[in-house]
């Protein structure tokens, strides 16, 4: 859908990741632009040496130098709580940099489309902003102190409403922005929670199989239809790996507890993005540099008791009763 601009930000870390999303983009939204924020030097180094479509990367000092106020919180926060920080400022940075632009979205690294996103967003042409609830499946009260929408997609129109909207998010998250829930808020995620209120009809809550995630997954079917994922019979157009962690090669970790069958979830959105994270790291020799950070060996027993392997889904299945004894 022209007219929109794209934004997210990794570092060599999750560059595999952020290379998955990229070509997502490429296939599915081939008309947008897309800009990158680079935490690091080799990873702006690497996006300006190859072709993923129409992507811009930044050098993190390049932004820091139009953005003072965050280089003055910097000591303030955590590395994790300085990303959660800068997420809406460079959303911001990256809409006023762009009048032209019909929207700005802000997307995570840790996600892939299996969709185009064009027919949903034609959908939303008289909303100004747009978010994507959590949809959690159990634990509302607990999970829900870390806000009710997901930060992973997040979509701003470029007018008034937009722009205060992002402004407003941009100043709340550097006057606090913690990795912890405190009176009301949690990182730059459960400010979100007032938007509806604030903004009523300009603002819309998509669809669930936008912005979809582990949290939300289990208690409506998957089901396929033509090759493509479905869940409530709506396509599954952006999954949300939140919370992945590679063990190994063939070993892995959801980051996420279910209390049902897990194989057809396996099957049908993990595995397959598992394999192409370790496609794209074998074919730019991305785990001899930094890509090797992404797998964590952790502690055998909690890798053998909680983890999951590459080309044996329906195993889990019985991994997941043993789990429920010790719970």
């Amino acid at each position: 859908m022209k007219g929109i601009v794209y934004c997210t930000y990794f570092n060599k870390g999750y560059l595999s990741r952020g290379i998955v999303l990229l070509r997502s983009l490429a296939k599915f939204a081939a008309d947008c632009k897309v800009e990158v924020l680079c935490f690091d030097d080799y990873t702006y180094a690497f996006l300006s040496e190859h072709d993923f479509g129409d992507v811009v990367p930044v050098p993190l000092s390049e932004f820091e130098s139009r953005h003072p106020e965050l280089v003055a919180v910097k000591p303030t926060r955590s590395r994790g709580e300085y990303f959660f920080t800068c997420t809406s400022s460079w959303t911001l940075d990256v809409f006023l940099r762009h009048p032209d632009a019909s929207m700005v979205i802000y997307l995570d690294a840790d996600m892939k489309f299996f969709a185009s996103p064009s027919p949903f967003l034609e959908t939303v042409n008289d909303k100004d902003i747009v978010i994507c609830d959590h949809n959690f499946e159990r634990d509302y009260e607990r999970q829900a102190e870390h806000g009710r929408f997901n930060v992973g997609f997040v979509g701003f129109r470029n007018n008034s409403n937009g722009l205060d909207c992002l402004s407003r998010w941009a100043a709340d998250c550097i006057e606090w922005c913690y990795d912890r829930p405190e009176a009301g808020k949690y990182a730059d995620q459960k400010y979100l929670d007032a938007w509806p209120e604030r903004y009523g009809d300009r603002l819309c809550i998509a669809p669930k199989g936008v912005d979809l995630g582990p949290w939300g997954i289990g208690k409506d079917e998957l089901t396929v239809k033509d090759g493509l994922p479905y869940i409530c019979g709506e396509p599954v157009i952006l999954y949300h790996y939140q919370g992945l962690r590679l063990f190994g090669k063939r070993h892995y970790y959801l980051g996420y507890y279910y209390h049902h069958s897990v194989s057809k979830i396996l099957e049908m959105l993990y595995e397959p993005y598992i394999r192409e994270l370790q496609s794209v790291e074998d074919e730019f020799s991305l785990t001899g540099n930094g890509g090797n950070a992404r797998y964590d060996r952790g502690n055998i027993l909690y890798r053998l008791f909680t983890g999951y392997w590459i080309g044996w889904p329906r195993l889990a299945d019985f991994q997941l009763l043993f789990q429920r004894l010790f719970r």
